[in-house]
């Protein structure tokens, strides 16, 4: 991959990345310099390329120079120390419109971009399991480098959510025992049957959809004191607030008289 002894790994052929992370991060570092040389880039990083004997300042020049763009690890720690790393200011300065994506913040804790990194988009590798943080990581890069992240298939059609239908109750089974204690018919009293096991006094119910018969209505009639009797309507013997009838008497008398009036 076009080693040189002299100048480091990968410098002939220039370097994709120059990854710049706080010392309390290397183990971070580490990971995603691997992670992208796993892909294929080149990435300067001080852990591996800073050995003994090298010229730190060389180290970050080489990184600003040589590299088309600068990563950086963006945690507590290196927000604590970020004013004194002056090369991601200088990669800002030497774009500062971003319209080249020259710096990449990658977060590996939720915290706040200060100053000039708050206008960059970052990516966001806090909170995600391995195997996440590396999909994300590489297909973020992808996408800084192309400038744009259309997908590679056609997204689904935008559908709205129907509202889910209320859920069936299914009737209980059957069983003989609940047929034993409910009978087809049991609870349900017909209005003759109520007429028969009503109290004297009690009041009629109104019902249009019946005939009243003459004994019914007797009934009520002779149990109500105060209704008025129709003498012309035949009523039941004793019967209070009624006609009496004919005593014996008066049936033999009338007999009589209408017998003498025959004779005549």
């Amino acid at each position: 991959m076009g080693d040189d002894p002299k100048r480091g790994y990968g410098v002939a052929a220039g370097w994709h990345f120059f990854l710049s992370c706080a010392k309390d991060d290397l183990s971070w570092g580490a990971w995603l310099a691997w992670e992208l040389e796993s892909a294929g880039y080149h990435v300067l990083f001080h852990g591996w390329d800073v050995v003994p004997g090298s010229n730190t300042s060389t180290h970050i020049q080489d990184g600003l120079v040589n590299a088309e763009r600068t990563i950086i690890v963006l945690s507590a720690a290196h927000l604590r120390t970020l004013d004194d790393s002056p090369g991601w200011q200088a990669a800002i300065a030497a774009d500062p419109s971003a319209a080249d994506r020259r710096v990449v913040p990658v977060r590996i804790e939720e915290c706040d971009l200060p100053g000039l990194l708050s206008r960059l988009a970052p990516i966001n590798l806090f909170g995600l399991a391995e195997d996440d943080a590396r999909a994300t990581l590489l297909t973020r890069v992808r996408h800084t480098i192309d400038g744009r992240a259309k997908p590679a298939f056609a997204p689904p059609f935008p559908r709205r959510s129907e509202p889910a239908a209320p859920p069936r109750v299914q009737p209980a089974f059957p069983t003989a025992a609940h047929i034993a204690s409910h009978p087809p018919g049991a609870g349900t009293t017909s209005h003759d049957e109520a007429d028969v096991g009503a109290e004297p006094g009690s009041p009629v119910p109104a019902r249009s959809d019946r005939t009243p018969t003459g004994t019914t209505m007797t009934a009520r009639l002779d149990d109500d004191p105060s209704a008025s009797a129709d003498p012309q309507r035949p009523t039941r013997p004793g019967a209070t607030g009624t006609p009496a009838p004919c005593t014996a008497t008066e049936a033999d008398t009338t007999t009589d008289a209408e017998a003498d009036s025959a004779t005549e």
